[in-house]
């Protein structure tokens, strides 16, 4: 079973969802206990290119930044 140190998801206004991860053996630097980042769409599905791994704090909040600009008009 793999452990998961954080896992959160962020709703945005028109149902876009940030998901923030890192859990061991699945997220982009977890070996470093850092975070992936990764947009969702309304039907659930992960737009590949948005995932985004080997974030420190500072990234994720500027990730999390650029998502409600984006998203949250």
């Amino acid at each position: 079973m793999n452990k998961t140190w954080y896992q959160r998801k962020i709703k945005l206004n028109d149902n876009w969802v940030v998901s923030i991860i890192c859990t061991e053996d699945i997220s982009y630097g977890h070996r470093d206990k850092l975070f992936e980042c990764a947009m969702i769409e309304p039907d659930g599905d992960v737009v590949d290119d948005s995932v985004t791994g080997h974030l420190d704090f500072d990234q994720v909040a500027e990730y999390i930044k650029k998502a409600k600009e984006i998203h949250n008009d």
